[in-house]
């Protein structure tokens, strides 16, 4: 008898103020501005719009109580660039997801024991009937 595997997934999300303030497509945004601040050549990587990264920082920044992202016109284009407040709330979410990752791990280590548990039971179990 084949038992599937079950494991916990989740996410991280900082809100503030009930509103989700970065999740993981926001904080992949964040974290490829860090490395290419035209947010042009970010829009693809991630596959979304500029306008809709565009939007994703106007609701980052009307969300939180500090800037997360400034921007500046050069000669090619509008740069954008993480404030000492997105980098604070940067780290925090890497942080965190760092945890979760190892909560998760130990935690689907747990219930694949137990689930492996009940089978190897019910397998003695089936047998003695």
């Amino acid at each position: 008898m084949r038992h599937s595997l079950m494991s916990l997934s989740g996410n991280i999300n900082i809100s503030y103020n009930g509103d989700i303030l970065v999740g993981e497509l926001q904080y992949r945004l964040l974290n490829l501005l860090l490395s290419d601040n035209l947010l042009e050549t970010v829009a693809l990587e991630l596959r979304i719009s500029y306008p809709k990264a565009v939007d994703m920082i106007k609701e980052m920044n009307r969300i939180a109580p500090e800037k997360l992202v400034e921007s500046r016109r050069s000669r090619v284009g509008t740069e954008f660039f993480i404030s000492e407040y997105g980098m604070k709330l940067m780290n925090a979410f890497a942080q965190k997801e760092f945890e979760l990752y190892i909560f998760l791990q130990k935690s689907n280590t747990q219930l694949s024991m137990a689930f492996e548990e009940h089978a190897e039971s019910k397998n003695t179990y089936d047998i003695a009937m």
